[in-house]
């Protein structure tokens, strides 16, 4: 009798039936990476076309440096070294012919004379003090950039200054008052483009008088930076209200000192409290009250520590301590 083949059920041979359940699930996830698929494609894509736009603008450039080359005689050859960004290949170009770039990558573009060496311009060396002119005084704090080797925004050198007052007429200006030099190398005074020595800079009303002031560079030229000696008599001012013939007689309260030139706000004073000291680096400061000076360091002749010294004056003194500390300044004062 002829053996019959057993049949036995799928799930005792280990084999599971799917269940619609199962195929469901599987649709769903075949789903989800298509969509992934599709993303990732259309990324690509939009990095292909900004590709595309950097190569033609890189191609733009190659044209321009193509035609600007032609003016260039053929024995002198430039090689350009466009090293990109990615794993794009190297792309040189010579006068004789330019290979283009269709990767669509920036480059860094870097040119060599083959006959010729590299000229690189070295920037302006700012700290330079042998060049400055010689009532520019040396020492710590100038408000020299030649000096301090630092500039501060529209700051000037002391040789600018210099020459911005030869260009108005100025012959000396080692006479030009120290507190109106360091005032402009500042930059707190400034001269209108087109401006001359008679262009009124600032209009201050008077303090004894009700006049009102017109301050030109030409009143402030000459002024004396020390007023404790005019201190109200006020016969070596410069500047005069509208209303004074600069004599006595019109507007006798219409004479003033001009100070803090060299700050921010220049005021009107009776010269009590103008003081600007030109020993100090550069063009000087102001030390505000008649009655202030500087030490002085005899050995160099460094002025620093300003201090209020009184109404009596003071005298150079002939004794140094360890560091070779003097008294203060050399001249005597009665105030």
């Amino acid at each position: 009798m002829p053996r019959t083949k057993k049949v036995v059920p799928e799930a005792q041979n280990g084999i599971k039936s799917k269940s619609p359940k199962n195929v469901s699930v599987t649709k769903k996830v075949l789903e989800e990476k298509n969509k992934e698929l599709e993303e990732k494609i259309r990324l690509l894509e939009e990095r292909n076309r900004e590709l595309e736009d950097q190569n033609r603008k890189l191609e733009g450039m190659e044209s321009k440096t193509a035609s600007d080359e032609k003016v260039v005689p053929s024995t002198e050859k430039d090689e350009v070294n466009m090293n990109e960004i990615g794993d794009s290949p190297d792309v040189t170009a010579s006068s004789s012919g330019i290979k283009k770039n269709t990767t669509g990558k920036k480059a860094k573009i870097e040119t060599r004379s083959a006959g010729a060496k590299n000229v690189v311009k070295k920037p302006e060396k700012l700290k330079n003090p042998k060049a400055c002119v010689s009532f520019c005084n040396p020492g710590t704090n100038s408000g020299c950039c030649q000096r301090s080797g630092k500039r501060r925004p529209e700051q000037l050198k002391c040789t600018e200054v210099v020459s911005l007052l030869t260009d108005l007429g100025v012959k000396d200006c080692s006479r030009v008052s120290k507190c109106l030099l360091s005032g402009l190398q500042a930059g707190f005074i400034k001269l209108p483009e087109g401006g001359n020595l008679d262009t009124v800079l600032f209009e201050l009303g008077g303090n004894w008088c009700n006049h009102l002031f017109k301050i030109t560079l030409r009143k402030l030229l000459f002024q004396p930076d020390f007023g404790g000696t005019d201190y109200e008599e006020l016969q070596d001012v410069t500047v005069f209200c509208e209303s004074h013939g600069e004599e006595y007689g019109d507007c006798e309260e219409g004479r003033t000192y001009v100070i803090n030139l060299c700050s921010r706000q220049p005021t009107l004073d009776n010269g009590k409290f103008h003081n600007h000291c030109g020993g100090c680096p550069g063009f000087g400061r102001c030390l505000n009250d008649s009655r202030n000076a500087c030490r002085v360091n005899k050995k160099t002749g460094a002025h620093y520590n300003p201090r209020y010294v009184g109404t009596g004056g003071w005298l150079a003194s002939d004794d140094e301590d360890d560091d070779g500390i003097g008294g203060f300044g050399s001249r005597l004062f009665w105030f």
